[in-house]
């Protein structure tokens, strides 16, 4: 065999490696998550204080029931969000500033019952001053609250009244309270 039919063999086998392209094809998982219905149910449509001093705090008798619809175990998170002239603070110094506390007990808690234990205070409870930050709903053990299917959660709420209220402020006020679900 000549010198040049052996290096074009071997051309012909090494060289011919040539690249391919391969048609592809992408398929999308699409889901969504089962079984984390829950409802809220309160004594009336909403909840009422009624009238509250400037400066005071007040727990309503009423609650709102959260149960556990779904067939997953869930943890709930809150946010709060008021349309009117009060602003969320962590404490009520400051004109128009309230703050709103949230607990989760069998029973009714008194109004000094949202503070007291070592491990239980204004982390545990209290809504964060920012709006849109979701803070876990905890009970009065400083636990967050998981609701098995079929189980429910009482909820109770305070409101500390601000020190000062002005402009809109003095009128009455809605504040709103959702609960977003997660499946634990």
């Amino acid at each position: 065999m000549s010198r040049k039919m052996l290096v074009g063999l071997c051309v012909l086998i090494f060289g011919s490696a040539v690249v391919f392209a391969v048609p592809t094809a992408d398929v999308t998982l699409n889901v969504t998550p089962g079984g984390l219905g829950y409802d809220i149910v309160t004594d009336n449509a909403d909840i009422y204080f009624g009238d509250v001093a400037v400066s005071k705090s007040s727990a309503p008798v009423q609650k709102a029931i959260i149960s556990n619809t779904g067939t997953a175990s869930l943890k709930l998170a809150k946010t709060i969000t008021t349309d009117d002239a009060w602003v969320l603070a962590e404490s009520t110094g400051v004109v128009n500033q309230c703050v709103v506390w949230c607990l989760e007990a069998d029973t009714y808690p008194n109004v000094a019952g949202f503070l007291q234990g070592a491990s239980y205070g204004v982390s545990h409870s209290s809504f964060s001053t920012a709006l849109s930050q979701a803070s876990t709903l905890k009970n009065s053990g400083g636990t967050q609250t998981t609701l098995n299917p079929g189980v429910g959660a009482t909820t109770w709420y305070r409101i500390d009244v601000p020190n000062t209220v002005s402009g809109g402020g003095s009128g009455a006020q809605a504040i709103n309270v959702q609960f977003t679900a997660s499946a634990q």
